[in-house]
């Protein structure tokens, strides 16, 4: 910056330089220049599948999005999601898809803390946990005590007070123009042993609290994905959670879209040629 000896006071831009009049003062500096979009093959990389979680996120219900303790200060649960779950998300949409939301579920890490995790295992249509009921039988009359007793009797990890939340992803392709879509429910319930209220207004039509050989279960699951996630309020006013990540079986889409083929359409709907050969995450190249 130049400080102009003149009583004249001025200001606009003369070639390369911007001229402008402070506290009687008239002052020069270099035009800025914008630089130009760099379109390396590591940015086109992260430029298309980082669109994927950006919409993932959107599609989580507004009371039910990621939550990580384990982050740095200033960091957002949002700026986390992205952070852990972009170097294993192999997933390319075009310019157009990313704009409409298009997103393919992914096993995404969903919460991040202290509590013991819930283990999850594929039973034929079903998706079980390793949450034991024990002799616990599901009808009309069950109540959310009869399930707390349940969970805290046969679980050393529970205690009363303790919430069990069950998020359901479902994917979609829009049949007009093939975009994939995802959406999302959650439901969740406290355990109380003292609440005689029936089960079934606490969790809705959720499929997450059914029971398959003792165990807590999502019946029928359809295709995208399944959670729950173990959470308990602290002395300090916040929620401690469990370490929780998605189980999918969206297989075929995730290869679909990860391909060297949709890679190259997606930076091409960017107006840039596809790199060759294919970018991998832990690539030197760019």
């Amino acid at each position: 910056m130049k400080v102009l000896n003149s009583e004249k006071q001025f200001s606009g831009l003369l070639g390369d330089y911007v001229f402008y009049t402070s506290n009687g003062r008239t002052y020069a500096r270099s035009r800025a220049v914008a630089s130009r979009i760099s379109r390396t093959p590591r940015l086109m990389y992260g430029r298309t599948s980082w669109s994927n979680l950006v919409n993932l996120w959107k599609a989580f219900p507004r009371d039910y999005k990621p939550v990580f303790e384990h982050r740095r200060d200033g960091t957002t649960n949002y700026n986390q999601f992205i952070s852990v779950n972009l170097p294993d998300n192999r997933i390319f949409l075009t310019k157009t898809m990313a704009r409409n939301g298009g997103c393919v579920m992914v096993p995404c890490l969903v919460s991040d803390g202290p509590l013991c995790p819930i283990d999850l295992a594929v039973e034929g249509p079903d998706v079980v946990s390793n949450v034991e009921l024990g002799s616990l039988v599901l009808g009309p009359d069950t109540t959310l005590q009869d399930f707390s007793v349940a969970v805290i009797r046969n679980n050393e990890g529970f205690q009363p007070g303790d919430s069990i939340t069950h998020l359901l992803a479902v994917q979609h392709v829009d049949p007009t123009d093939g975009r994939p879509f995802v959406s999302m429910t959650g439901s969740s319930l406290r355990l109380n042993l003292s609440d005689t209220s029936l089960l079934r207004c606490h969790v809705g039509r959720s499929t997450g609290f059914g029971i398959r050989g003792g165990r807590m279960a999502c019946t029928n699951v359809p295709l995208g994905g399944v959670v729950w996630i173990h959470s308990r309020p602290n002395s300090q006013g916040t929620t401690h959670v469990s370490r929780q990540q998605f189980y999918c079986n969206t297989q075929a889409l995730m290869e679909q879209y990860g391909s060297d083929e949709a890679f190259a359409r997606a930076c091409q709907s960017y107006g840039t040629p596809a790199p060759t050969p294919f970018l991998t995450p832990n690539s030197n190249q760019g």
